[in-house]
C-alpha cells in the first residue's frame, strides 16, 4: 500500500468561488487550478485529478434529484443516448407516486426511476466505503447523493433543511511528491496538477489509486442543478452532510411533497446512489 501524506486535512478548507464564463470541459478546465491552487501550494505535494466530461443542467423548482439523474445520463452514456430531461423525469416521477413537484425524498426511488429511465443499473450505498466510491468514479459510474446545502452549495449540517442533490463527475487526490510518481505514465502534465487519461485506465491504476485514498487527502467534482459552478468537496464533509439529514425544513409545506414513510431518516440519511453502466463491472 503507497504510504499517504498527512500535510493537509481536506474537510478544514473550503475552495472559495468564482464566476465561470463557459460551462463546457474547458471551462471547467479554466476553473480547476484556482479551485486546487485555493487549497495547496506546496511543492512537496501533487495533485491527481479524474475529471469526466460534463455540463451542468440547471434546476426550475424544487427538482435537485432529477436534475442530478439527467446529469448522470449524459455522464454515463454521453451522446449515444439523449439525456433524460427534467421535466420528462418528473412526469414519471408522478406518474409512480414518487414526487409531487419534482423533490425526490427517497434515494431508494431515486435509484428505481434512474434504472427505469437511464438505462443504466444501481445500487444503494453508505459513504463507510470511501474506497469504493472512489474507484467506481474513476472508472466512469456515478454517484447522486443528498446533502445539506449551505449559501454556496457546499455541505453542511442543517439536520436536512436545506436536502439538496448532487452528481459527481471526478475526483481529487494531494499525495507527496514521491508518491506520484506510479501515476505519471497514466496522466497528462497540466502544470498545477495531473490529470488521469482516461484511455489509459487500468484496474491496476485504480487500485493503486483506491489504496492511496483517504478522508483527509480527497475531494469530490460535483454538479448540482443550482449552479453552474464545479464543486470540489471534501469526502469528509460530504459524509458528515449527507449523515445528518433528519427532517425536512420547516418552510416545506408537508402536503406539498411525497415524503416516505420514515421521513429523511429512512429516505436520505446516510444514503448515495452509485449508477453504472449496465455492461460495465466495477473494477476494485
Amino acid at each position: 500500500m503507497i504510504p499517504v501524506p498527512p500535510p493537509i486535512n481536506a474537510a478544514q478548507v473550503q475552495p472559495p468561488s468564482r464566476p465561470v464564463k463557459r460551462t463546457s470541459v474547458t471551462g471547467v478546465d479554466n476553473r480547476l487550478p484556482y479551485l486546487l491552487t485555493a487549497i495547496n501550494n506546496s511543492p512537496d505535494t501533487h495533485f491527481i485529478v479524474c475529471l469526466h466530461d460534463s455540463e451542468p443542467v440547471m434546476q426550475d423548482g424544487p427538482m435537485c434529484g432529477l436534475v442530478a439523474i439527467s446529469m448522470a445520463c449524459s455522464l454515463l452514456h454521453g451522446k449515444v443516448l439523449e439525456s433524460a430531461s427534467p421535466n420528462e423525469l418528473l412526469l414519471k416521477a408522478q406518474q409512480q407516486g414518487y414526487s409531487k413537484q419534482g423533490e425526490m425524498f427517497s434515494a431508494e426511488q431515486l435509484l428505481s426511476l434512474s434504472e427505469e429511465q437511464l438505462q443504466c443499473s444501481g445500487v444503494l450505498l453508505t459513504f463507510d466505503n470511501i474506497k469504493s466510491i472512489i474507484s467506481s468514479t474513476i472508472t466512469g459510474s456515478s454517484l447522486l447523493f443528498p446533502y445539506d446545502a449551505d449559501k454556496d452549495h457546499s455541505p453542511c449540517q442543517l439536520n436536512g433543511h436545506k436536502a439538496h442533490w448532487a452528481v459527481t463527475v471526478g475526483c481529487v487526490m494531494l499525495l507527496s511528491k514521491k508518491d506520484i510518481d506510479y501515476f505519471i505514465p497514466f496522466c497528462d502534465n497540466k502544470g498545477e496538477y495531473y490529470l488521469l487519461d482516461r484511455t489509459k485506465i487500468i484496474p491496476q491504476l485504480v487500485t493503486r489509486y483506491t489504496e492511496s485514498v483517504t478522508e483527509a487527502n480527497t475531494w469530490l467534482l460535483c454538479r448540482h442543478g443550482k449552479s453552474r459552478h464545479l464543486g470540489m468537496w471534501s469526502l469528509s464533509n460530504i459524509r458528515q452532510s449527507n449523515a445528518n439529514l433528519k427532517e425536512p425544513g420547516p418552510s416545506r409545506i408537508v402536503d406539498d411533497c411525497i415524503i416516505p414513510a420514515g421521513g429523511l431518516v429512512e429516505g436520505l440519511c446516510g444514503k448515495a446512489v452509485l449508477l453504472q453502466k449496465k455492461y460495465t463491472t466495477e473494477m476494485k
